[in-house]
């Protein structure tokens, strides 16, 4: 199990003489990552941090097992 911090920030590339935005960190993350507020405030030059848990499957199986179960008669 692991945290880790993304920090999130907007670069240009050119291409066909046109410039676009991308969001350095969204793309290996997906667009779950960050919500439509967090997106504008990256795309207009702002930065966004945000921390992340990564678990393995065992760990995460480990989670979804009851801890303890109650019999109830």
């Amino acid at each position: 199990m692991k945290v880790i911090k993304v920090k999130f920030k907007a670069y240009y590339k050119q291409k066909n003489g046109r410039i676009y935005p991308y969001i350095v960190g969204a793309l290996s993350l997906g667009g779950w990552a960050l919500d439509e507020g967090e997106k504008a405030l990256v795309l207009s030059g702002g930065e966004v941090e945000k921390e992340f848990l990564l678990l393995s499957k065992e760990e995460l199986k480990k989670l979804e097992e009851p801890i303890y179960e109650i019999d109830a008669v």
